[in-house]
């Protein structure tokens, strides 16, 4: 059964940029113990819809494929992890005034490259908007383009 998207975690959007929001789904980061908000591809999910990600229908669908594919979820939540940390990594550096540590502009860079092969423009209600051809039920690379498109260049 899909979990009820009213049920979810309410996640707080404090950091200005949704990428911010994104490396803040780890709490209490200085302390000794984080909390991870992340604990399930439902709440990366809901994650995305309260992001404005995703459209209820979307999240929806997702979900659905979700609760056929188990072992795809959970590989796509992975990855979405493994991003999040390159992510706060990456803005960990700028804030310190230092340079980005090791391969994390590198990982960025590809997981970039990996959702642009996806990417085409499509026409809107009133403008053009970022599409993403992806294979069937690929769960990642749409939230990817959406989660990277979104953003401005720092």
């Amino acid at each position: 059964m899909v979990e009820n998207l009213m049920q979810a975690r309410i996640f707080e959007f404090t950091g200005g940029l949704v990428c911010l929001d994104f490396a803040n789904t780890l709490e209490d980061r200085p302390n000794n113990h984080p909390r991870e908000l992340l604990n399930s591809y439902s709440d990366l999910v809901s994650w995305s819809q309260q992001a404005r990600i995703l459209e209820d229908q979307e999240a929806q669908q997702l979900l659905e494929e979700a609760a056929r594919r188990p072992a795809e979820a959970s590989i796509v939540l992975q990855r979405a992890v493994v991003l999040r940390e390159t992510i706060y990594r990456l803005f960990k550096a700028v804030a310190q005034d230092a340079s980005a540590e090791g391969d994390a502009l590198v990982l960025l860079n590809a997981a970039i490259a990996d959702t642009m092969t996806h990417a085409q423009v499509v026409p809107g209600a009133a403008r053009f908007t970022w599409g993403w051809t992806v294979n069937e039920g690929d769960l990642l690379i749409e939230y990817c383009g959406r989660l990277c498109s979104q953003q401005q260049i720092y």
